[in-house]
């Protein structure tokens, strides 16, 4: 079946949740079966140990009490696996179900990203990049909390060049057509619930030095030590020596785990936080390694979970090893028995330090690889949710910005209406009017959403977007501020007060600027306007102003060729104000201030 539209993809999340659905369930009874027969086993085993020992069965004693936690342990992990399994459905289940609901842009639900939002930023705060409705929440599919922070930089960030937004569209190509793996990379990072900070806890925990001290010594004791507690026992049972040799050996090994143990307890303590991180990385990279790649920015990214030592999974899921063997001391009954013979947490801690030591330069490599892979796999996601939309033209020129039927990627298809644009060179700026209600904003964000997502690699919804590498920048939602003491005009010429410090850098800028100097007076408002205009079309520079100015649309004549006009309009049918929401040259020639205050209960002299 050929996938093209967005009813096509819906049907395919619900059929894709409805499959994971149904192995929920059969992995949840596969799951109970086995939960049931561990603990048969159990209590079996217990039997069978007291009987043998009230018997005075020595060596089946011995035998049950060595074999049967070790057959316990295989059942726990055999379990374990099949609630992983488990997991694993019920989280691909979720991401199908959100998949659903951003489609339906049903994005309530979603993290909105709110603590990115800076008002000092060039375009964020206009554009509905965080917070509620935002595109943050229908691109974000990332799970860990770095992965999360690096989707945002992202959004923040254009890329530079042609070369670099197209290796980035190459990218998302690639892995927007790799659904399975997507959505089971995005699923492996589920299992573990991250923390804010958990990336930044995880490198300093494992650059921070141990503690040990006289290492060669320690080693040797970790060798001798064990060997002779465990010759002790054996000599007791069946050689007939005397029991004051175990005791002297457990006194002995006893010190030895106190002296050490100031270092050993705070590595513990932290050590619970670290598994949980641990775990997902372990899993996520895992995922990363066994794909393949063509695109050269992913494989860029996947050769940085590549070392000397060995692979990146394999060496977190041995440090993994490492913590849940370290984890072991907890249990009071293990601490008294084996931990005493075999000095067990010094061991794991020697395998811990020389794991240190080997890795902890490499380990942010790899976490930044993931966090990168995270960040693309969701522009992928949003790619493949809506196959009509396109990947922008990357123009190597000064300034262009084309497109046909531009649409905002936060509306709801069927209320979509596209609009055009063509604006090429520096010092050019497009002057849209229009009656209120009549679509100038909407437009402006629309123009400027695509251009960010364009900027930055992603797919948008157009019938044709061609860009050049630039800045974007916007002045829309200006509001005063009662803790700066700040009026919302103050406040809108230091948003233009950033906007002429940013055009002494190189780099051209797109500014969008929706109802200029709205805060004052009309007389001074057309005046500071045409001044702005004269100013930004000097500078390199191009952009769209709004207004309900109509006088700003005669800078036309003052400034041929680098302002157009560009308008919105409305029609009064049978007492009813109808907007098409359609862009057109010229000034605007209709007016609906009045029919609107008429339509609230305001009486209008006439």
């Amino acid at each position: 079946m050929i996938i093209n539209s967005q009813s096509d993809r819906l049907t395919l999340f619900q059929e894709r949740k409805k499959r994971f659905d149904e192995l929920k369930l059969t992995l949840q009874k596969k799951y109970n079966l086995i939960s049931t027969f561990r603990i048969l086993f159990f209590i079996v085993g217990i039997i069978a140990i007291v009987y043998f020992a009230n018997e005075g069965n020595t060596l089946v004693f011995l035998f049950l009490l060595f074999i049967l936690p070790v057959l316990f342990g295989f059942f726990i992990n055999f379990h374990n696996k099949y609630k992983y399994k488990f997991n694993q459905a019920a989280f691909l289940s979720s991401i199908n179900e959100k998949e659903i609901l951003r489609l339906k842009l049903d994005l309530n639900a979603f993290d909105p990203g709110s603590e990115f939002i800076d008002p000092n930023h060039p375009y964020t705060s206009d554009l509905n990049i965080f917070g509620k409705h935002s595109l943050f929440q229908l691109i974000n599919r990332t799970v860990t909390s770095n992965g999360r922070i690096e989707l945002a930089k992202s959004l923040k960030t254009p890329l530079k060049n042609v070369h670099e937004i197209k290796e980035k569209q190459g990218a998302i190509r690639e892995t927007s057509e790799k659904l399975e793996w997507r959505q089971d990379f995005q699923a492996r990072g589920m299992h573990e619930v991250q923390k804010k900070n958990s990336q930044k806890f995880l490198i300093s925990w494992i650059k921070e030095p141990l503690g040990l001290k006289n290492l060669n010594l320690l080693r040797t004791i970790c060798i001798l030590f064990p060997l002779a507690f465990i010759f002790s026992i054996v000599a007791f049972f069946f050689l007939g020596s005397s029991g004051y040799f175990i005791l002297l050996c457990a006194a002995i090994n006893g010190f030895v785990l106190l002296t050490n143990d100031k270092v050993v307890s705070p590595t513990v303590e932290k050590i619970d936080e670290a598994a949980h991180i641990l775990r997902t990385y372990a899993s996520l990279l895992d995922s990363i390694e066994k794909e393949d790649f063509s695109n050269p920015l992913l494989r860029r990214l996947k050769a940085k979970i590549v070392t000397s030592h060995g692979v990146a999974s394999v060496e977190i899921k041995r440090l993994s090893s490492i913590v849940a063997n370290l984890e072991i001391r907890k249990n009071p009954y293990f601490f008294m028995t084996v931990n005493l013979i075999t000095l067990w947490e010094l061991q794991w801690m020697l395998k811990l330090e020389k794991w240190k030591r080997q890795v902890k330069d490499d380990i942010e490599n790899w976490l930044e690889a993931v966090n990168s892979f995270e960040a693309i796999a969701s522009f992928s996601g949003f790619s493949f949710a809506y196959p009509e939309m396109i990947f922008p033209d990357i123009q190597d020129q000064k300034f262009v910005i084309e497109g046909q039927s531009v649409n905002h990627p936060l509306i709801v298809e069927k209320k979509r209406i596209g609009n055009g644009i063509s604006l090429k060179g520096l010092g050019k700026t497009h002057v849209v009017t229009g009656s209120n209600m009549s679509g100038k904003s909407t437009y402006m964000r629309t123009i400027g959403i695509n251009s960010v997502l364009a900027l930055i690699g992603a797919p948008v919804p157009a019938f044709s977007f061609s860009i050049s590498p630039m800045e974007v920048f916007t002045c829309m939602h200006i509001h005063d501020s009662l803790e700066e003491e700040t009026s919302s005009f103050y406040a809108e010429l230091k948003r233009i007060k950033q906007l002429i410090i940013k055009l002494e850098e190189p780099k051209p800028v797109f500014y969008l600027l929706d109802e200029l100097l709205k805060g004052t007076n009309s007389v001074d408002r057309n005046l500071g306007a045409q001044a702005i205009i004269r100013q930004l079309h000097k500078k390199t520079a191009s952009g769209l102003i709004s207004t309900h100015d109509l006088d700003l649309g005669k800078m036309e004549t003052e400034l041929p060729g680098d302002v157009k006009n560009y308008s919105f309009n409305s029609s009064i049918i049978n007492n009813e104000i109808i907007f098409d929401y359609k862009l057109k040259e010229g000034i605007c020639h209709s007016f609906n201030a009045s029919k609107l205050m008429e339509k609230m209960g305001i009486e209008i002299e006439k």
